[in-house]
């Protein structure tokens, strides 16, 4: 139901050819437009040898960071300014 996008961006290098600017990894929630609820991706087609390292790369990173977010307690301080309180990562208080 989700898929990570990879961004990779170059600039041209004073001296030629290309210097790395940016990379950054953007995950993409499927929803039924229904129901709103998760919705299937299909799969991508790994064709190369380095497209699969590529993956097996990033799928980890999601797992490691699901089980993370999974470790984090949060709770809410203070009056509400909002209609939404803030949620505070209790590790940084």
């Amino acid at each position: 139901s989700s898929m990570v996008l990879r961004l990779l961006a170059f600039s041209e290098g004073v001296q030629g050819g290309q210097e790395p600017w940016l990379e950054a990894d953007f995950t993409f929630v499927a929803r039924d437009p229904a129901t709103r609820r998760s919705a299937p991706v299909n799969p991508l087609e790994l064709r190369t040898e380095a497209e699969r390292a590529l993956f097996q790369r990033i799928a980890a990173n999601v797992e490691r960071d699901r089980i993370a977010r999974s470790r984090v307690t949060v709770f809410f301080v203070g009056t509400p300014l909002l209609k939404k309180p803030e949620a505070v990562d209790a590790e940084a208080v």
